[in-house]
């Protein structure tokens, strides 16, 4: 994932951070608005008598006013200055500001006399106040606080040199220094704080998105992971039995073939059976990887059909103790159907067995379904090695529910298997 340039929203703050989101539009409106109004007052200073300024301050305001808005609509300066290119800009239009307003203020206390310096002063100190405001909400949105603490001190200098030599009173000069300082330090220092906390705020979210996509792609892995997993239980569970089964009655029908015809043809006509039977019931799984049997016949009845083929199939004893047991939900009633399927087709297949018990019950809350034969056993450890995976289906099947799933060697030989599903 691409890095992200984050802002230091502290002192230390980089001065080459790039230009914040809608600060170039906003500077271009207010050059765009000032060189408006500047040549309005050119208009009206060029034909009102009532004007005694010098033409010079509104034709000196319209000029560098529309040097800044060609600057700051030039895009390919952005990307030849690079990160100087708005440091440029503020101090070409901090300046430019300064000087017109000196230049006015020493035309209005020749033309109003002394005497008035204090009055001058006042409305020029907030005609300065208009002219910096987008520089001073510029600096404080782009930089740091230590940064604009400085543009503030260098505007105040700079007035100070500018304007002291116009004052006969000292007190008046400090007055309209500390008027500037405290407004210009108060505007910034709001604005820079609204700005660093919407941008902590964006990081934040930046952030998050960025965990929430990568979460999001674990997920993706995890749910595919799954996917396949499910896919292969539903697989073994189908066409890997139906292969198994028609693989073994096709090596009985290859070994009676010769001397009992009628036999083999018997073993024939059930192993096609049992393609068919397992081509249909592949088919529905892969259509919708449920176990069709529960639809039509519900967990009881499915689970006695199950062991039934089984024991007649293998010829064994069975002794069956189901229960018409209230339903599970869907999900679980096909895992336990699947996990019986599983350990009816390996008793059917390992385990050399004479007889079957199933039973299938509630108590206490939960549903048990046990399996028991009395063949010859195996060892639980060493089912998941060779190919077979039909314990670790079982396994995984039983987790995905919530359930217990323990196989165990019977007594005096055989195995059990027992399954607790809770109803809760």
């Amino acid at each position: 994932m691409t890095a992200m340039k984050r802002f230091d929203t502290s002192a230390s703050q980089p001065e080459t951070s790039p230009i914040e989101p809608g600060l170039l539009p906003i500077f271009r409106t207010v050059a765009a608005l000032q060189l408006g109004l500047s040549i309005v007052g050119l208009v009206i200073g060029t034909f009102s008598r009532a004007n005694e300024l010098p033409p010079g301050i509104p034709a000196f305001s319209v000029g560098w006013m529309a040097l800044l808005l060609l600057y700051l609509l030039s895009t390919s300066l952005i990307r030849k200055l690079g990160r100087f290119y708005l440091p440029l800009a503020l101090a070409f239009a901090t300046l430019c500001t300064m000087v017109d307003y000196v230049w006015e203020l020493q035309t209005l206390i020749r033309l109003f006399g002394e005497p008035r310096q204090w009055m001058i002063m006042s409305a020029g100190g907030w005609r300065l106040l208009v002219g910096l405001l987008a520089p001073l909400v510029i600096v404080a949105s782009q930089y740091s606080l230590r940064t604009v603490a400085l543009f503030v001190a260098i505007v105040l200098v700079a007035e100070a040199t500018a304007v002291g030599w116009l004052l006969n009173e000292h007190f008046l000069l400090v007055a309209l220094l500390i008027m500037h300082g405290v407004v210009f330090g108060l505007i910034t220092y709001i604005v820079n704080r609204a700005v660093s906390a919407q941008r902590t705020q964006r990081l934040a979210l930046a952030e998050a998105n960025r965990q929430l996509a990568d979460h999001a792609e674990t997920l993706e892995q995890l749910t595919i992971s799954r996917e396949r997993n499910r896919l292969a239980r539903e697989l073994h569970d189908t066409l890997a039995h139906t292969l198994s089964a028609v693989a073994v009655q096709l090596e009985a029908v290859d070994s009676v073939w010769e001397v009992q015809p009628e036999r083999a043809r018997e073993l024939l006509v059930k192993s096609l059976a049992n393609t068919r039977s397992g081509l249909t019931e592949t088919r529905r799984a892969l259509q919708s990887l449920r176990a069709s049997p529960l639809d039509d016949l519900g967990l009881a009845l499915a689970v006695r059909n199950l062991a039934e083929s089984t024991a007649k199939r293998g010829g064994l004893a069975l002794n069956l103790a189901i229960d018409d047991v209230e339903p599970l939900p869907p999900e679980a009633e096909q895992q336990v159907y699947r996990i019986a399927q599983e350990a009816l087709t390996n008793v059917f297949k390992h385990s050399a067995a004479g007889s079957l018990r199933v039973a299938l019950a509630k108590s206490k809350g939960q549903l048990t379904l046990t399996i028991e034969d009395d063949g010859q056993g195996f060892a639980v450890e060493t089912l998941g090695a060779n190919g077979h995976y039909g314990l670790r289906g079982m396994q995984e099947r039983a987790e995905l529910i919530g359930a217990t799933l323990q196989i165990e060697r019977a007594t005096p030989h055989g195995t059990v298997v027992r399954l607790h599903v809770s109803k809760d």
